[in-house]
């Protein structure tokens, strides 16, 4: 007896999709939080690369954190707003495991990023004397390009291998995302 496993072209997001009277202000609130997480990172980053008493380790870290927080939040935000505004809760197969990817890859990122980041103040505190032969900037650079090869490159795997799962009839995530 064969299945027929033809795989989905596209599935339904359900999240919030019973909320109709409150689509308008749950889209205001999100784009506003949305703009705000945007700016103060933007700030962030902008700060810390002009002003060259922010040329520090501690500040190169805050300043990657603020660039994958920008990735993380543009991977899921802008279909939640297009869901809120009604105009699509359909997303294709492969954008949702693209998706899926940039979100496991941006938080896989976060997590190693933050262990570099208390690694970085374990050495600030607890050898102070060889802060800054230990931590100059080929070296926070070497990390910080390691930390995120090793999200993105990690993500590769359950998104490879969750893709060649077959999927049931049922194609509605009741989700705004993934």
């Amino acid at each position: 007896m064969s299945l027929n496993h033809t795989p989905p072209i596209t599935f339904y997001l359900i999240g919030f999709s019973d909320l109709h009277y409150a689509r308008i202000p749950l889209f205001l609130c999100f784009l506003i939080i949305y703009m705000l997480t945007l700016l103060g990172n933007l700030l962030i980053i902008f700060v810390s690369w002009l002003d060259v008493h922010l040329q520090k380790p501690m500040y190169y870290f805050l300043m990657n954190l603020s660039i994958l927080e920008v990735f993380y939040t543009t991977t899921v935000t802008p279909k939640l707003l297009q869901i809120l505004l009604g105009y699509s809760h359909n997303i294709s197969l492969a954008a949702c495991f693209t998706q899926m990817y940039f979100f496991l890859s941006c938080g896989g990122t976060e997590s190693v990023l933050l262990a570099l980041m208390a690694y970085d103040r374990y050495l600030a505190i607890c050898r102070p004397l060889n802060y800054s032969k230990l931590m100059h900037s080929r070296v926070c650079q070497s990390l910080t390009m390691t930390t995120w090869c090793i999200g993105f490159v990690a993500s590769l795997l359950p998104t490879v291998s969750i893709s060649t799962l077959p999927f049931c009839s049922a194609l509605a995530i009741d989700h705004f995302f993934l």
